[in-house]
């Protein structure tokens, strides 16, 4: 239990494997968690104002077919990326966008999983 939480050093004479065994426990990993958990917030407020509602109607309005969807999507996905400058907020907020507009168009979801 003290690994998961605290500094790990393996006693290793090359210096270059010493670093690479050697980490933050689960620490390390907090900036990454809270940054999950930021966007899935943001993403829930977005939501609940009907803000991403409204935001997704805009630009469905120029969807004319599956490959304008997907398009739209990466679209909006790296718009985004470049403003809120965190991937995570733009795949949970673009993933909430158009998971709907997906199903109707009869898309599979491996077609809008962004991490596939």
């Amino acid at each position: 239990m003290q690994s998961i939480f605290t500094d790990v050093s393996i006693p290793v004479q090359n210096e270059t494997i010493k670093d690479l065994l050697s980490t933050g426990g689960m620490a390390g990993m907090l900036n990454t968690i809270w940054l999950i958990l930021t966007a899935m917030v943001f993403s829930g407020i977005l939501e609940t104002a009907g803000i991403l509602h409204k935001i997704t109607e805009t630009m469905l309005k120029a969807v004319h077919s599956q490959g304008s969807l997907v398009t739209t999507t990466v679209a909006s996905c790296g718009f985004l990326n470049l403003t809120a400058s965190d991937q995570y907020i733009s795949i949970v907020v673009t993933g909430r966008m158009f998971s709907k507009s997906y199903k109707d168009q009869d898309l599979k979801p491996e077609v809008f999983t962004p991490n596939t």
